[in-house]
């Protein structure tokens, strides 16, 4: 494989798409399937991997980071969050606006998307206490029930032993 500098950071040439995995493209493979694509892919040299919130709800960085979960050192993960905007240049904080508008969304829409993105991806690898600043919960009980949404350590290990991780 070879591999690429971006800035400081060191990606293959080949990197992995795995929208696939959660979303647009037919019937889903099983999630054993998905996580065996994704570590064979990083065998094979793979390091650099794509995903985002909007697939699959979450859905696809939570599969991405159990994935990767015992090599996230190794790896890059590009996540991003997509906005429309016509030809005009206008700041972050009106774009999220109009996709709050477009959306429907009554809160007011703003960077805490990508926070919570970043705690999908991590999955149990950081202290509740780090996820509750990072989110900026004032309670700790709101996010330990946020991330139970996204934490099922039982269902995750049970997983693991089948697929031989």
């Amino acid at each position: 494989m070879q591999y690429r500098k971006l800035r400081d950071v060191k990606v293959s040439a080949v990197g992995y798409g795995c929208m696939g995995l959660s979303h647009a493209y037919g019937p889903l493979p099983e999630a054993n399937d998905s996580l065996a694509l994704i570590r064979y892919a990083f065998d094979q040299g793979c390091n650099f991997f794509d995903t985002a919130e909007g697939y699959g709800n979450g859905h696809n960085e939570m599969l991405l980071g159990k994935a990767v979960k015992d090599i996230r050192k190794d790896v890059v993960i590009a996540t991003k969050l997509y906005i429309q905007k016509d030809e005009t240049l206008i700041s972050r904080e009106a774009l999220l606006q109009q996709a709050a508008e477009t959306l429907q969304i009554k809160k007011r829409l703003t960077m805490h998307i990508a926070r919570h993105s970043f705690g999908n991806l991590s999955g149990d690898k950081i202290p509740i206490q780090m996820l509750q600043k990072l989110y900026r919960h004032s309670s700790i009980l709101t996010t330990i029930g946020y991330q139970a949404h996204f934490m099922q350590q039982e269902a995750d290990d049970a997983l693991d032993s089948v697929v031989n991780f």
